[in-house]
């Protein structure tokens, strides 16, 4: 978790400016003190742009330039009209606007943000308090709050924000990968104030292993004071059931995670090609794992050369790679020798990873995993991700990757030995027909259980269950409770 102990803004202007260094900060209560102003740089000439999914927008006034959710601009924009057609142009006002047209304008937008952002006091309140803006931040709470929000149960909102008078907005707090003493004393005193609180976790925190880089940042302590918030904890939200099985709590749950269809392409790749493109995307992390497969990559370069390429996303195998110095920063690259076989692609920001790997226009992606607990504790995202893509994954015969795939149906599932990562690749480089198929497969059960309208399901489960546990001491509005128990009836759940 980043900073817990930053304050919230106080004055337009320091909100604001907040939403140009985190667009994923902003909240209700943030949203309707903003919108008047947002409103005001609209109708004086602002200019603003949407990002490729439509989910961000970029609003540009007098040099500066703020982030906003796509849903919000939109709200902004039709007040804006609104208050143009209403109350500005029948005055006769028009930009520059002097003092009485910029009092009016944020008179009028400020009692309609009111009414446009009210929240409906049946829905279940619930904050996620994410870690990062990276895979796990995006995965486990940007993307949940995103469609719990287009549930009739649940108003959902994430934030890196945690603070206490935050947090005393809502009924429910579900903090990610707890271990921060000052976070946990908030988290424990909006406990006692009444809220529910919910540790999650997408990782078997405890069984990092050495080579992993995030191996340092967990030390003893960070456990115990885990160990601690679970104790006193109202629940926990995994993403895997060898997560849950990891978790000392009378009260966890599973909350695959999922993807969402309109970031992703859902249709299957093109397979007729000169030359196959096979995909790996990841960070550091997953050195050892790619280090597992590499002769096996040297083996398949050396026979098809010219023919296969493969295309690194995010991170390189050292043994394919290098480094080149450019002031204070290292860039990495494959190395000359490894060119004719291989490419690396930067990273670049969660929110724009659908189409980064689209663009690579790959035919088959690869997902070795070395068999540890930690590995076994993870989900099976990386083959959700290349099913999203359209195209067939050969992945390591492990927990998560088992739990998704079907062996030569829908992927292909191979064990440590090089020599069967070789073979199975191989079958699929002479195959176009085959990787079609296994696409056509891989659709159809990313459709079936991993999609997020239908995920977003055991959120609902999940979240209202706890609620539900908690009692009316917790969750005094009796139109929430209510709302609650119909809901949970819907899902056979009463």
């Amino acid at each position: 978790m980043s900073n817990p102990d930053r304050q919230l803004a106080a004055t337009p202007d320091a909100c604001v400016a907040s939403a140009e260094r985190d667009e994923t900060t902003l909240l209700s209560g943030q949203l309707e003190e903003k919108l008047p102003y947002f409103v005001y740089r609209m109708l004086a000439g602002a200019d603003a742009m949407p990002d490729l999914t439509g989910e961000r927008v970029s609003i540009r006034s007098s040099g500066r330039t703020y982030i906003v959710p796509g849903d919000y601009f939109r709200t902004v924009e039709r007040i804006a009209r609104d208050i143009q057609a209403v109350d500005l142009r029948p005055a006769g006002f028009s930009p520059p606007f002097d003092p009485e047209a910029t009092c009016m304008i944020f008179d009028r937008a400020r009692s309609r943000a009111t009414q446009e952002l009210k929240v409906d006091p049946s829905k279940l309140r619930v904050l996620f308090l994410r870690m990062d803006s990276g895979g796990c931040g995006f995965y486990r709470a940007i993307q949940p709050t995103k469609f719990l929000a287009q549930t009739k149960s649940i108003h959902a909102e994430q934030s890196d924000w945690a603070r206490l008078e935050l947090m005393l907005r809502y009924d429910v707090i579900v903090a990610a990968r707890v271990s921060n003493p000052s976070l946990i004393s908030i988290l424990l005193e909006a406990q006692r104030a009444g809220k529910i609180v919910i540790f999650e976790t997408d990782d078997l925190l405890n069984q990092i292993p050495d080579w992993n880089p995030n191996a340092a940042w967990h030390t003893a302590e960070r456990e115990r004071m885990r160990n601690l918030f679970l104790r006193r904890c109202d629940g926990a939200i995994v993403s895997t059931p060898e997560l849950a099985q990891s978790i000392d709590h009378p009260n966890v749950r599973v909350c695959l995670n999922g993807i969402d269809p309109d970031r992703w392409p859902m249709v299957p790749a093109e397979q007729k090609t000169d030359c196959v493109r096979i995909l790996w995307a990841g960070s550091a992390t997953h050195e050892k794992d790619l280090e597992m497969i590499v002769p096996a990559i040297k083996r398949i370069g050396e026979k098809y050369a010219g023919r296969v390429k493969f295309v690194f996303v995010g991170y390189a195998p050292p043994s394919l790679s290098c480094g080149y110095s450019s002031g204070s920063n290292v860039r990495i690259d494959i190395a000359p020798k490894y060119r004719q076989i291989a490419e690396f692609v930067p990273g670049c920001p969660v929110l724009e990873w659908p189409v980064k790997l689209a663009e690579q226009e790959c035919h088959m992606a690869i997902a070795p995993l070395i068999d540890h607990p930690f590995n076994r504790a993870k989900s099976e995202l990386k083959v959700l991700e290349a099913w999203a893509l359209g195209i067939p994954i050969v992945a390591s015969n492990i927990e998560p990757y088992r739990r998704a795939i079907k062996h030569d149906y829908d992927g292909y599932l191979v064990g440590p030995d090089t020599e069967q990562w070789f073979r199975q690749m191989r079958r699929l480089i002479e195959n176009p027909e085959e990787r079609y198929a296994r696409a056509i497969q891989g659709a159809v059960s990313l459709k079936q259980n991993y999609i997020m309208p239908k995920i977003v399901e055991q959120y609902e489960r999940a979240l209202l269950g706890f609620a539900r546990k908690a009692g009316p001491a917790r969750i005094q509005r009796d139109e929430c409770r209510s709302a609650i128990a119909a809901r949970l009836a819907e899902l056979g759940e009463a």
